[in-house]
């Protein structure tokens, strides 16, 4: 008897490819971090974050996460506050390959991130 194959794992470190639709901005980095306790933190691209979402199979849903305030301008700043706005309207995620995607209520995808940091 064969055993069942596991499903890729989200957890670890992921850095965004792209957000709400915008390829990621070069020299900007925007990472999520996700330990195997749920918890999540990163960088938007200027500002650190972390907070705890609500997991379920295959659900994802992000209560306001606590951030750093640091004073940011430019290419970081929007690709920040892309990130923060997707995170906040991402309801599932999968992993497709290397890539882990988070997806809107209307099954858009919000965030695509490649894995690794």
């Amino acid at each position: 008897m064969r055993a069942r194959a596991r499903p890729p794992s989200f957890v670890g470190g992921w850095t965004a490819s792209e957000v709400a639709g915008v390829p990621s901005a070069p020299g900007v980095t925007t990472t999520l971090v996700i330990a195997e306790d749920g918890t999540v933190s990163g960088s938007g691209g200027c500002n650190r974050y972390r907070g705890k979402p609500e997991l379920g199979e295959g659900t994802i849903a992000f209560s306001p996460l606590a951030a750093t305030r640091m004073a940011c301008s430019g290419a970081s700043t929007e690709q920040e506050q892309r990130l923060f706005a997707a995170l906040a309207t991402a309801r599932r995620f999968r992993i497709e390959g290397a890539e882990l995607l988070l997806v809107g209520e209307d099954g858009a995808v919000v965030a695509r991130f490649s894995r690794g940091i």
